[in-house]
């Protein structure tokens, strides 16, 4: 299952947080106001791993 997320925020550093806890994990975007996160979670079509 595809997962969004839209994360706000209000400093360099909680930004630079957010997109350090992802890396790797999801395609992740930053905006002006917010960083955008686009994950795969769970198994196949499915749900069978």
């Amino acid at each position: 299952m595809q997962v969004i997320e839209v994360i706000p925020y209000k400093s360099f550093k909680e930004r630079v947080k957010i997109v350090k806890s992802f890396i790797g994990k999801a395609k992740v975007e930053v905006f002006e106001d917010y960083v955008l996160i686009d994950r795969i979670e769970g198994g196949n079509i499915n749900g069978l791993f």
